[in-house]
């Protein structure tokens, strides 16, 4: 486009122009947190793509797709890999990518000696990509950059047991709470009375298949500042019953606030949650107060890399489910939990 002379003449997929047999075609960036999470909606992307796009296009036509690869599912990264949401299932080899020849364009590229250099220095130098590094997280900046997915959770927090974990343990009848890095072992229900707990939960109204999960996650807070995740429950659910659920396992651990995001039409749960409260207080309960948790002007990756030192101090503790051998050789076993499968 740079040769004199040259100029672009684009067309939008939704045009009703047709037939012009296109040699270029451009992809820029559709995929967002709030829709490629969407089975759905990652399937309708895919049935434009391959029934209305590409048909627009000569034999040998190239296609420049620019995004970030959001998570290992999103539509830029099945179609790097050469699979599509066009059945149900989660990955199925999608033959109408055979014929792509596919070249990744990295923001950050290495040479064949080892070394690494910019392809937009002007825009981002090694430096700067370093940065970047350092304050966004490896997570995001892969995969932002470098169209490469990392699961946060392999790359934020990486969990050893050893270090991070602790254990609901039954041992002769008896449950106790067990910590795998100090071996230090309390009378399960004498320790739970010790902790101060806290509970937050995140709408999904819906129980179809292409819904997203809602949850629950409710954490101790010891003398020392120490979080623990004591119980986690999931499922897709509709919001009033959620509501019901959580406040369900909110009396079964003394909990003294139960927090509910709040953003867009996710002020109704708090309603809900106002409301189921008002009548257990009138059943003569006193369930833990309403909390409306703001994030929709905060950066979901900043918060999650706010807890990153609390994890690397130890601050943060996670249950172990699993059969857990000490240094000493002997085996620990975990009480069975009713969300176990969660954790």
């Amino acid at each position: 486009i740079h040769h004199p002379g040259s100029s672009i003449l684009g067309h939008s997929i939704e045009s009703a122009q047709r037939g012009r047999g296109p040699i270029f075609g451009i992809i820029d960036d559709p995929e967002r947190d709030d829709n490629s999470y969407s089975k759905k909606w990652r399937r309708e992307f895919f049935q434009k793509l391959f029934g209305v796009y590409l048909p627009m296009f000569h034999s040998g036509g190239k296609l420049l797709w620019i995004g970030t690869v959001i998570h290992g599912q999103s539509c830029l990264h099945q179609a790097l890999t050469g699979l599509s949401q066009a059945t149900d299932e989660e990955e199925a080899p999608d033959p109408r990518f055979n014929d792509w020849h596919k070249r990744r364009f990295r923001m950050i590229e290495e040479k064949s000696d080892g070394t690494i250099f910019s392809r937009c220095p002007e825009l981002l130098s090694i430096e700067g990509f370093e940065k970047k590094k350092e304050t966004l997280g490896l997570t995001a900046v892969m995969a932002e950059l470098q169209g490469t997915p990392i699961n946060p959770g392999q790359v934020a927090f990486n969990f050893h047991p050893t270090r991070h974990g602790y254990m609901r343990e039954e041992h002769e009848g008896k449950e106790y709470f067990l910590d795998l890095f100090s071996g230090e072992r309390i009378p399960w229900d004498l320790w739970v009375d010790s902790l101060l707990v806290f509970g937050a939960g995140d709408l999904a109204d819906g129980a179809s298949t292409d819904s997203d999960p809602g949850s629950v996650v409710f954490v101790g807070v010891d003398r020392g500042g120490t979080i623990y995740v004591l119980d986690v429950f999931t499922k897709k659910i509709h919001a009033d019953k959620l509501v019901e659920h959580a406040y369900t396992l909110a009396e079964k651990w003394n909990c003294i606030s139960l927090g509910w995001e709040k953003v867009g039409m996710q002020t109704v749960i708090v309603r809900l949650a106002r409301q189921y409260v008002d009548k257990l207080r009138k059943e003569g309960k006193v369930p833990p107060s309403v909390i409306a948790i703001e994030n929709n002007t905060k950066k979901k990756i900043n918060r999650i890399l706010t807890m990153i030192p609390l994890f690397e101090l130890r601050k943060t503790k996670l249950p172990y489910t699993k059969l857990f051998i000490d240094k000493h050789g002997k085996q620990h076993k975990s009480a069975a939990l009713p969300n176990a499968r969660y954790h």
